[in-house]
């Protein structure tokens, strides 16, 4: 599914490119912008599976990956404000997918490989957690 949104977005992208006056951008950096923001949106997918088969309920999987993102997009944007918490950039997904302007600069392999790697394990965390649940207790 989220293959499929950032189809469209991309098309999308491309269709209003013209009408927007985005000359400047071309086909493969629209194209790495919708790349970048599947790999985030699977990413924080990833993290709310992983709670979800861990505790096998919905509220935690939903508020845990919510409260995640918004701590990111503030590790990104607030937090590196303040001396000394300029690190917190660097931790956060919100950084691996626009850090690099993708828009901008094109597919950032750093970003893509932080992106599928932490989503890589969460799903491999879930997948486990989900394996072992008892249903029948």
């Amino acid at each position: 599914m989220l293959m499929a949104v950032g189809a469209v977005l991309w098309l999308v992208m491309l269709a209003i490119s013209g009408p927007a006056q985005l000359d400047g951008i071309s086909t493969a950096e629209f194209a790495a912008a919708a790349a970048h923001l599947v790999l985030f949106g699977a990413c924080i997918g990833g993290l709310a599976f992983a709670v979800g088969a861990a505790t096998g309920r919905r509220a935690p999987a939903l508020g845990i990956s919510a409260g995640a993102a918004v701590l990111g997009y503030l590790a990104n944007g607030v937090l590196p404000q303040v001396r000394g918490l300029e690190w917190t950039r660097q931790a956060s997904p919100w950084h691996w997918y626009l850090g690099g302007e993708p828009l901008r600069n094109g597919l950032q392999v750093g970003g893509v490989l932080l992106l599928l790697g932490v989503t890589a394990v969460l799903v491999v965390a879930g997948t486990w957690c989900f394996n072992r649940r008892d249903l029948a207790a």
